[in-house]
């Protein structure tokens, strides 16, 4: 770094500013988007502006001479024949239409200003807090655009406010050709900007930091119902992550599994911690983020268990998390005894990555399936069970009709019988800041494919659940609906309650699949 350089980034810093690299997928600012727009063609570009916010004027004017801009606020209140401003004239020229989405719907403004369809990009400004509240829905507002003829195809970067005035900050959103990078912003904003479909108010907390005598709390819970009870199989940690890496040994010794058995109105009425007989030497090796399944009259969990190279014991220096190895195994869950016990790790026809998690285990009658990955889609079965060497029943890429391309989806739980011809599955999405979203699939049981997607997201933080961290680990299905059993922040485990109906209200089919 030159002395410039440096000289310059102290002084910004004293003022509160640092400079970071431009990132060529962040979303351009309203003045990028403009001149990019006007430099299409030779003849100058208009604005037809129908938007009161006061930032958006200023944006426009970087770009526009003021009388390229025409401003108007439609009354579609007043009795016809009276004067007022929405007696809005067509520009002779190129234009865009600018509106305020929060005001005006673009399917009103095409009614009462058909020439707008003339328009060679829509500007859409929103409150994100309308998005926030719930009182705006992208994927609603995509479905309203589509009807008009009018495409989702950007988001647009507005000027950054305080962290605490984030609500009563802009997006834009843009109808007109888009760019493969603009494709990933409008499924990142059909994430976060869309109601999920499991509200705030269907969550229960369960348990977390300190419960049972757990310090760092208790999360990601495997589900099974069985006999009229259900039980969760939870991770269980005794040290604050922060703890754990300061010593290998304090790593391994921090996890155990605990059984929790709900009653009928989901309260916890036994919690019995759990040790793995026969597993390998605990002084190397620990389990965690149970996933349980039926098969055969007997409950299983598949679940990751994490080891040093070679399965070494730890010794007392830092955790090196880039060493770590992490395979799945199958236990035997006995929760009348109670008794966990170690079956083995699978083997499968190809080789394994230092960390192979997030597979899927579930049965079809007397077969035994796991789902390796969703993206490609690969399904394996057991052979010989109880030997767990699993070969490969299908193997195909699959074309998911939401989300963002850009990102692989991964299993989240084990499929459960949903219907008489499904299976119901959870696959989730990361974004940074360990922000992950949800999508519920319909699994074919004659085909094994996914045939249908939920439109939007299942599940996700703040909006669809009061934490900063969301990851559903069990669903259980009953004909009025399912039950989601998911961590939180790492350290608490809560249950949502869906009814059927409103799933079910939301499903589309994949691109390849006839509705």
């Amino acid at each position: 770094m030159s002395i410039l350089s440096s000289a310059v980034r102290r002084t910004l810093a004293r003022f509160g500013y640092e400079l970071r690299p431009s990132d060529p997928a962040a979303p351009p600012p309203l003045a990028v988007f403009l001149r990019a727009l006007e430099a299409r063609a030779p003849r100058p570009l208009n604005a037809v502006v129908l938007d009161n916010d006061a930032s958006i004027q200023a944006e426009l004017f970087r770009s526009l001479t003021p009388e390229r801009v025409a401003f108007a606020s439609p009354d579609f209140t007043s009795p016809p024949g009276t004067p007022t401003s929405s007696q809005l004239l067509a520009p002779a020229g190129r234009f865009i239409a600018v509106a305020d989405l929060g005001r005006f719907s673009p399917e009103k403004l095409l009614v009462e200003f058909p020439w707008l369809h003339r328009a060679e990009a829509w500007v859409l400004r929103a409150p994100l807090g309308a998005f926030w509240s719930g009182e705006l829905d992208l994927t609603v507002i995509k479905a309203d655009l589509a009807r008009v003829g009018l495409e989702l195809s950007d988001i647009l970067q507005v000027a950054p406010r305080s962290f605490l005035q984030t609500p009563a900050g802009n997006v834009i959103l843009i109808c007109t050709a888009g760019s493969l990078a603009a494709s990933h912003r409008v499924a990142e904003a059909l994430a976060f900007l869309s109601a999920p479909i499991t509200h705030r108010r269907d969550f229960e907390f369960l348990a977390g930091r300190g419960s049972f005598g757990f310090a760092a709390g208790i999360y990601n819970p495997g589900s099974v119902f069985v006999n009229g009870a259900t039980h969760l199989l939870v991770r269980a940690e005794n040290a604050p992550w922060a703890v754990q890496k300061s010593s290998e040994i304090r790593f391994f010794a921090a996890s155990a599994p605990l059984l929790l058995r709900l009653d009928e109105v989901r309260r916890i009425t036994s919690a019995v911690p759990l040790a793995l007989a026969g597993a390998p030497d605990p002084a190397g090796h620990r389990a965690e983020d149970f996933r349980l399944f039926q098969f055969r009259g007997e409950i299983f969990s598949n679940h990751a268990l994490i080891s040093l190279p070679e399965g070494s014991a730890g010794s007392d220096r830092p955790l090196d998390v880039s060493q770590l190895q992490t395979r799945v195994g199958i236990s035997r869950l006995d929760p009348v005894s109670p008794a966990f016990t170690w079956c083995g790790s699978p083997t499968i026809d190809r080789p394994l990555d230092r960390t192979e998690k997030n597979w899927a285990m579930f049965a079809d009658v007397d077969r035994l399936l796991l789902i390796y990955s969703f993206a490609p889609y690969v399904v394996l079965t057991a052979e010989k069970w109880p030997e767990l060497s699993f070969a490969p029943v299908l193997e195909t890429e699959i074309a998911m009709p939401v989300g963002d391309p850009a990102l692989a989806f991964r299993n989240s739980v084990n499929p459960v019988p949903y219907d008489d011809d499904h299976w119901l599955h959870i696959v989730h999405q990361v974004y940074p800041g360990k922000q992950y979203v949800f999508w519920a699939i319909l699994i074919d049981r004659r085909s094994l494919r996914p045939v249908r997607a939920s439109a939007r997201p299942l599940a996700r933080a703040w909006h669809g659940c009061a934490a900063s961290i969301i990851y559903v680990c069990s669903v259980i299905a009953d004909p009025a609906g399912i039950r989601l059993f998911a961590g939180l922040d790492d350290s608490s485990t809560a249950v949502a309650a869906i009814p059927r109906a409103r799933l079910d209200a939301e499903w589309i089919a994949f691109p390849s699949t006839p509705p």
